[in-house]
């Protein structure tokens, strides 16, 4: 059955699927951010690597003080990041892909639930999320264990239509 979990104006709406899917909608204040949404399916490493994998995280140039004093962004610079002041970009590299910004939230995303130590089918979708509300939604899911199930080798030989195994 979906989940879905609610902070503020943001939310994560998890479904079950047999594949793996991320609807993802982020909206800033900025001239070059603004709403983007991206849908990814992983499919293969090769579409993974060039589709996300290489996205910057990014930040606000006036954050950036008050970051570093709380011990964050202790490996930030800006060869690993993407700095926007209310002009544009403050890096001398340009985005390396279109839709960079929601991309890297995707990246976020996925490296938050692959902390469960499992491969995870699921679709998600996504709007204003961050690692917060990644940690939550899946602490709903796992809470209770009628919202997940551990696939066996046997499960995987097997296809899946409406929650019914049928062999191959």
């Amino acid at each position: 059955r979906p989940i879905v979990f609610k902070m503020n104006d943001s939310f994560v709406k998890a479904s079950p699927s047999d594949s793996f899917s991320i609807d993802y909608t982020i909206s800033y204040d900025h001239n070059l951010i603004k709403e983007q949404r991206f849908y990814y399916e992983l499919k293969d490493s090769n579409q993974f690597k060039n589709l996300i994998s290489n996205c910057r995280t990014f930040g606000f140039k006036e954050e950036v003080d008050s970051l570093r004093k709380k011990g964050l962004i202790a490996g930030g610079s800006l060869d690993n990041a993407i700095v926007l002041d209310k002009e544009g970009i403050v890096n001398n590299d340009k985005l390396r892909q279109e839709n960079e910004f929601v991309k890297h939230k995707i990246l976020d995303f996925i490296g938050d639930i692959y902390l469960l130590g499992f491969s995870v089918k699921g679709a998600f979708e996504i709007y204003k999320g961050g690692h917060r509300l990644t940690h939550e939604i899946m602490n709903s899911i796992m809470s209770d264990e009628s919202n997940w199930h551990l696939a066996t080798e046997e499960d995987l030989n097997k296809k899946k239509y409406n929650n019914t195994y049928y062999t191959n």
